[in-house]
């Protein structure tokens, strides 16, 4: 029975000689105790009621729909043309700026 698995040496390809593996780094969960102080291997934060602060992950689209909405450029794209064709002026739009200009790729020919 194996309980545990661990490479210490390896022997690069074409060689004879072993090379030692560097451990592994430790996962963070165990960096920082129960109480939220830095162990050995992490350094200290700073307080955190200090400076409250909240992070997620965002698309460029979801960016690009904040700017649009908060500059008026949706609402004058949609008062020049009708719902439907606004929606699909915004959003190709938006595509091109995210992809930095490139073509669309069902589109061959514009």
């Amino acid at each position: 029975m194996v309980l545990h698995d661990r490479l210490l040496y390896k022997i690069p390809k074409g060689e004879t000689e072993p090379v030692p593996t560097r451990p592994k780094k430790t996962p963070l969960a165990k960096r920082w105790n129960a109480a939220g102080e830095a162990g050995a291997s992490c350094p200290a934060i700073p307080d955190l009621d200090e400076a409250p602060a909240s992070c997620r992950r965002t698309g460029a689209l979801a960016i690009l729909d904040i700017a649009g909405a908060e500059s008026g450029t949706d609402k004058a794209v949609e008062r020049a043309m009708d719902a439907g064709d606004a929606k699909k002026c915004i959003s190709l739009a938006r595509y091109l700026v995210a992809t930095d200009g490139q073509s669309l790729p069902a589109i061959v020919e514009w």
